[in-house]
């Protein structure tokens, strides 16, 4: 018997393909694409030739940090030695670059009103660049009855949008933004929900 996972109280599903999912590209804050990206780069980096091929291309980045080289170098001098049957150290410099390029993001948005001491989701640069546009272009849609959005940019700071929108008004916006385009950040539609439990 299979049985379909439900959501937290409070948090609303998020549409898989095959039915509801409480996350769909992250778990507990961790960016599952990434942890499998850099799975898929330590497991490479086992095979004889792609291993050395993998250390090779690091030597040869210029934005390579030095003990990156230094690493890749001693790797790549042992397994040519040792005939290609090692690991490769590009798997952990691979590992190491991922982890660091995660960032934080405030779920409830500082400017819409939300909390400054709040946890923070960690979610790739990609994903955060990613979630910003597509709220920035949900939230230009979010109007009242002067023509006045709640998209921040210049002349429409967070003080602004404040000002022309109640409280109420602002966490509507971000309930239905995390339950339309935004839940697909189920990490940050989660950590906004556990903050907002009525909403």
């Amino acid at each position: 018997m299979t049985t379909t996972p439900t959501a937290p109280p409070g948090v609303p599903p998020v549409a898989g393909p095959t039915g509801p999912s409480i996350n769909n590209s992250s778990l507990g804050g961790v960016d599952l694409r990434q942890v499998a990206l850099l799975s898929a780069g330590v497991a490479a980096s086992v095979i004889p030739g792609v291993g050395e091929a993998m250390d090779a291309a690091i030597l040869a980045d210029p934005r390579s940090a030095w003990w990156e080289r230094a690493l890749a170098g001693a790797s790549l001098t042992i397994n040519v030695a040792a005939g290609g049957v090692l690991p490769n150290a590009a798997g952990i410099i691979l590992v190491a670059r991922g982890a660091a390029k995660t960032v934080g993001h405030h779920a409830d948005p500082k400017f819409l009103g939300g909390a400054r001491a709040q946890s923070l989701t960690r979610l790739s640069e990609e994903a955060h660049k990613s979630l910003h546009r597509d709220l920035n272009s949900f939230l230009r849609t979010r109007v009242d009855e002067f023509g006045n959005h709640m998209r921040p940019q210049r002349g429409n700071s967070g003080q602004v949008i404040r000002q022309n929108f109640s409280k109420r008004e602002r966490l509507d916006a971000m309930r239905d933004f995390y339950r339309g385009p935004g839940a697909k950040y189920s990490g940050a539609a989660r950590d906004f929900f556990s903050q907002h439990p009525g909403l």
